[in-house]
């Protein structure tokens, strides 16, 4: 098996089984132990214990600053309801040419070739994202 196949073949288990115990209200987020639990601004990230693997939790109105993954790859799936991406050529404002609304259950992929981006919950309720960084 190729190291791309078993690589989408974990994700996409990974995110079957996740979707599955969310019952659609995010109970799960109640049983998480994270071993590590970062606050960035307005956003939690929660490593859930599979390597490379981040839960995302989104407050209402927050915001990333324009950022790249430092070499990595990473591949996301939102989890609720929608985010929005803006893609950067380079980390300013003004590099912008791309910005979309991430609708949930359908894999997104940054790459470091692709540039820098920067995501948005625009909304007024609590989202979550499920990211997978690798090589």
């Amino acid at each position: 098996m190729d190291q791309v196949y078993q690589k989408d073949l974990k994700f996409d288990t990974l995110i079957y089984l996740i979707y599955i115990n969310l019952n659609f209200n995010m109970n799960l987020i109640k049983c998480l132990n994270p071993i590590q639990k970062v606050f960035v601004g307005p956003y939690t990230k929660y490593s859930i214990g599979i390597s490379n693997f981040i839960l995302i939790k989104w407050s209402p109105k927050s915001m990333t600053k324009i950022h790249n993954h430092d070499g990595k790859d990473c591949s996301f799936i939102i989890l609720n309801d929608t985010l929005h991406e803006c893609r950067y050529t380079d980390k300013y404002m003004g590099a912008l040419y791309s910005s979309k609304t991430l609708n949930p259950y359908i894999i997104n992929t940054i790459r470091d070739k692709d540039g820098y981006h920067q995501m948005f919950n625009f909304d007024n309720k609590i989202k979550y994202s499920l990211h997978w960084y690798y090589d």
